[in-house]
This record gives C-alpha cells, structure tokens and sequence, in this order.
C-alpha cells in the first residue's frame, strides 16, 4: 500500500512536469517564432475573420502561403485556440502543439498499458515525458505533434478492434490514420506503411469483417480522404515534396556525365565525341545515384551522432550540445528490443519492428537537409516507445522509482541548457528581434517604410503582428512588386516596402529598418542615414535591428 502511494505520487509529478515543460514560457522558449509559425498564426487569424485563407480559399482544405500549401488541421485548431482565447493569439500556433504533445504522451502511454503491461505503460510515460526531442516539438509550431496524436489514437484503436472485433473501433483507426496525414505531409507514406502492416499482421482479424461491414468502412473514410485526394490531383498536398525530393535533384544529371567522364578519361584524353562505354552506363546512371542518396539518408537516421550527440544541425530542430535522446534511452531501448524477440515473437513485437525499419523512408526521400531531419524523423518516437516500455516486463515495480530519478537527473541537465543556453544560440534560427522590430515601426503611421529583407524577409511578419486584414480577401490584392533605383521588392498598402535596399542609391523619404550586421562598414549607409533607433538585443546571436533615416531629411 505505502508502494502505491509513494508510485502515485511519482506519477503525479510527473504529470505536473509534462505540463510544466508544454506549457510554460511559450512565447520565449524556443526565443521567439520563426517565420513558419507566424505564418499559421496568420492563417489563423485570417481564416477568423473571413473564413478564407489570405489568398482568399474558402474554407480551404490545404492553406495556401507565399512559399507552400500547407496541411489544415494545425492551421485549423489554432485558429479556434484564438477565438476562444484571444490573449493567446500570439502563442496559438505553440499551444496547439503543446496540447497534441501532451495528447499523444497520454494516449501512446495508455495504449502501452493496455497491450503490453501497465508497468511498461508507466516506463512509456517516463520515456515521453522527459523526451527531449518530444518537449521541444511539443513547444513549437510544428505540426509534427498533432500527427502523432492522431498515430497513437490509430494504433490504440486498432489495439481494441483486434480484442473486441468491433467495426467501431476499426473505423476510428482508419479515420484517425488518416487526419494524421492532415496534420502533417510526412504521415501520408507513413499512413500506407502502417494500414498495410496492420493488415499484414492481424489479417486473420480483418478477413472476418462482412463485405456489408467493410463497405461501410470503406465508404467513411473514402468521406475523410475524400478532401485530401482532390487537393493531391490539384497538385497541393505534395507541392513541397515536388522540390524537396530526391528524385528533382537537378544535380544528378551532371554528377553522372562527370562519372562517366571520369570512366574514359584516362584511355581518352583530351577527346571530343567519345561514346560512353556501356560499363559506365551500368555503374554511372539516375538510378545508381537514387539509391545512393536514400541509402545516405537511410543509414544516417539510425546514427549516435544524430540520435545521442549533434541532433539535427538546423537550429531550430537540434540542440547544438544537446542530444535527441539520453544515453538511458538507447540502452532501455536496445534492451526492449533483445527483450522482445527473446521473450515472445508476437505480432505487436514484429508490427514495431517494421516501423522502426520503415520510419526513416518519409526522411529519406528528401534532399533539403544538411544531415537528418528530426521533424520528419519524429516518427522514431511511435517504435521507440514500444520497445523501451517493454522494459517494463522484466523489472520489478519498485524498480520504477530510481529508473524515474535517474530521467529526472538526465531532465535537469537538459532543461537547464534549454532553458538558460539554448535561446542564447539559437535566436538567429528562430527570427528573433523581428516582431519587436514590427510593433515598434507601428508607432509611425502614414509614414513610408523600407523594410530590408537581410537575413530575413519580415513581410510574414508585419502581416500577423500588425494584424493586417486583407482588402477583397486576398493579399496579391494588397501587394504590388515594385522596382526602383533604391528599392526591389514589394509593396503592402501605400507605405510598407519590403525588399533589397540598394543603399547606393539617393535614399527616399521615410523611414528604413535594416540590421546591423547589413549595413556595418558600409560607407554609403553610413553617408546618406542617420540612425534614429535600435533595438537591444536579447541574446548573443540576436541580430540588432535599427531603425534609419536619411539624413537630408527634416
């Protein structure tokens, strides 16, 4: 009885700390929100008062933005956390996150207690909850939460089907499946691989079903998938993916031509119109240089130096000197897996499996990264969890009370440098200084305003943290592209200019924001501006913004 005190008590506060680490400081930790994020919060905002995105879609199934169509649902729950919490328009887009972050610790932790033991559901709640990969996913903008949510409702779902056999419970499966892939782009090869596999392996279960009771599931979620397909035939849903892929790599072609090159060089030399021995076309060819690629990728997902050291090298996915994982979790996790196959070969051991195997494809696909990306590698967290949980069925229950405080000695490190370090490093990545930037120029109204776009375009921007409604329900209406000796850009209204700024030329009337960092030692700026203002930074890789006018001006 004491145990089940001291264990509740343990639980409990950890469930303080997963809301601790969701919810508090969200609109300072990560610094601030990069573009992406203001971009939704836009959106967002948009879609309230007009029920359109800001290109002027009616209740659009994808967002369309300056640069992509993006997945609705994110777009969509930030958008009602505005209406019914306006104070928190400003963290919308975080709050979603945050909320799915925490749905998907629960649910998954759930789903762990029901289908493998309810020791292993409380090691899956240690594992998510002291995640640093989840906690920081869980406070950004990202739409990655939200499809692990609707994942581990599949998954929990389906779990119950293949107990209770009924059609109720495989219809939500199938339906949450697919609103994973609402949320985020990456679930839609994920969503094939796991429909198939659940089939694969329970299809003594799903071959019962009556051709009457499958029709009718079939009919619900062709309704649900119905939006997604009409958008994918219009080319939105993968229009990203249309120039992210491997398979648009415009250097390929060239990389095989200088192979084959190569091949004949020596023999050769110096030669013009020499035919292409047919051994270099086996050995040199698209396909050959494909599969190099996605093996690349491939293998580098299952990397130490990505999953425990580095991370991923983009800012605002990584950590720099902070890992994915704890050095627990890859021994829990090696552990779980020996432990699977050696105690019991059952289908939920090998369903996990091939999830672990297939989880980098989605990744793998792509070519936009330096090195792996942990949005798109998120997916690791569904077969991760299952293997560590299972842990929980060699170990003694009292053994969960110092396996907590030893995650909870790994949390404090972590937290300590996300907390205290990491915005130090990282505001660079997350555009911060901008949005006190906009709202201070918000003080000079009826006033023209040339906004550089050096090291990063603020019309995204200006656009939310001026609350700036489009006129005729879309913004190309409000913008016009304009062209001077000074200024190449685009113009918002009659007095926003957001551009390059060709410091050269005889400078305007008005007003200029620009950094610091463009315009030092520049002798033309330093000529023709005065500096009105400037904007204290915050942390050390903050860019300092200021504010400028010419100086033949009154």
């Amino acid at each position: 009885m004491k145990f089940k005190l001291i264990l509740t008590f343990f639980t409990l506060l950890i469930g303080l700390l997963l809301g601790y680490t969701r919810f508090t400081n969200l609109n300072s930790l990560p610094p601030s929100l990069f573009s992406d994020e203001v971009d939704a919060q836009y959106q967002a905002f948009v879609f309230n008062h007009l029920k359109t995105d800001y290109f002027g879609n009616r209740f659009p199934v994808h967002f369309h933005s300056f640069a992509d169509w993006r997945t609705p649902l994110t777009i969509y729950v930030t958008a009602l956390i505005q209406s019914a919490f306006p104070d928190f328009t400003d963290i919308s887009v975080r709050l979603s996150s945050a909320i799915f972050g925490i749905g998907f610790v629960l649910v998954m932790s759930f789903f762990i207690y029901k289908a493998v033991s309810p020791i292993s559901g409380v090691v899956s709640f240690l594992f998510l909850s002291f995640s640093p990969w989840l906690i920081h996913y869980s406070r950004t903008g990202f739409e990655a939460t939200g499809m692990l949510f609707c994942l581990s409702l599949n998954l929990l779902f389906f779990y119950y089907y293949t107990k209770k056999h009924r059609l109720l419970f495989l219809t939500f499966s199938i339906v949450f499946l697919i609103l994973s892939t609402y949320f985020y782009s990456t679930a839609k090869l994920f969503a094939v691989f796991i429909i198939v596999s659940e089939f694969f392996f329970w299809r003594s279960d799903i071959i019962k079903i009556k051709t009457r009771d499958m029709f009718k599931v079939l009919i619900i979620s062709l309704i649900v998938a119905l939006p997604l397909i009409r958008d994918t035939l219009l080319n939105r849903t993968g229009f990203r993916f249309s120039y992210i892929s491997i398979f648009s790599n415009p250097q390929i072609s060239k990389e095989v031509d200088f192979s084959r090159y190569q091949d004949i060089l020596i023999d050769h030399p110096q030669e013009i119109g020499v035919v292409t021995p047919f051994s270099s076309k086996i050995f040199h060819n698209r396909l050959q240089y494909l599969w190099q690629n996605f093996y690349q990728n491939y293998i580098s997902s299952f990397s130490t130096d990505f999953l425990l050291l580095k991370g991923d090298t983009n800012l605002r996915q990584g950590f720099a000197d902070t890992s994915l994982l704890y050095p627990l979790d890859l021994i829990l996790l090696l552990l779980g897996i020996y432990i699977s196959f050696r105690k019991s070969k059952n289908n939920l051991n090998k369903f996990f499996l091939i999830l672990l195997l297939l989880s980098p494809i989605p990744f793998s696909l792509t070519r936009d990264s330096l090195g792996p990306h942990a949005t798109r590698l998120i997916l690791f967290l569904l077969p991760f969890t299952y293997f560590i949980s299972q842990v929980g069925l060699v170990i003694n229950k009292r053994l969960l009370i110092p396996l907590t405080a030893i995650y909870f000695i790994f949390f404090l490190n972590f937290w300590h440098y996300y907390s205290l370090h990491y915005p130090q490093i990282s505001a660079r990545f997350w555009h911060t200084g901008i949005k006190e930037t906009v709202l201070q120029v918000g003080l000079y109204p009826n006033t023209d305003i040339y906004f550089s776009n050096n090291p990063e375009p603020i019309l995204p921007f200006f656009l939310f943290y001026s609350r700036y409604l489009p006129q005729n329900t879309s913004i190309t209406q409000n913008i016009k592209n304009i062209s001077t000796d000074f200024f190449d850009g685009a113009r918002l209204g009659e007095h926003y200019y957001f551009g390059h700024l060709n410091w050269s030329s005889p400078p305007p009337s008005g007003l200029v924001v620009t950094t610091q960092e463009e315009v030092k030692n520049n002798f033309d700026f330093a000529t023709n501006y005065k500096i009105i203002l400037t904007f204290d930074k915050k942390y050390i890789e903050e860019p300092t913004y200021l504010l400028a006018k010419p100086i033949n001006e009154n």
